[in-house]
């Protein structure tokens, strides 16, 4: 229990001060990038629009867990455009 309260002593002011000023870790970061990308999308009424979007998303996107579910939804938008 002691390497628990030595851990959290040394670390504790740094945690305090992410949370109040609301710091964002890489990976909150890109979660946030993707959700805003995604809301353009879902705004989009038209398929080669929600292309666009993509493209431009994955375009400068770093994040490769973000870019993966990106260049599927892609996939599956393309598909619907050109059946078959």
């Amino acid at each position: 229990m002691a390497a628990w309260g030595e851990y959290l002593a040394a670390r504790l002011p740094r945690f305090l001060e992410c949370f109040a000023q609301q710091t964002r870790s890489p990976a909150g970061l890109a979660h946030r990038r993707f959700d805003a990308a995604l809301g353009r999308v879902q705004d989009c009424r038209d398929f080669p629009g929600k292309l666009l979007l993509l493209d431009d998303y994955l375009g400068s996107e770093s994040d490769p867990y973000y870019r993966s579910i990106a260049a599927r939804l892609r996939d599956e938008v393309f598909k619907v455009l050109n059946p078959g």
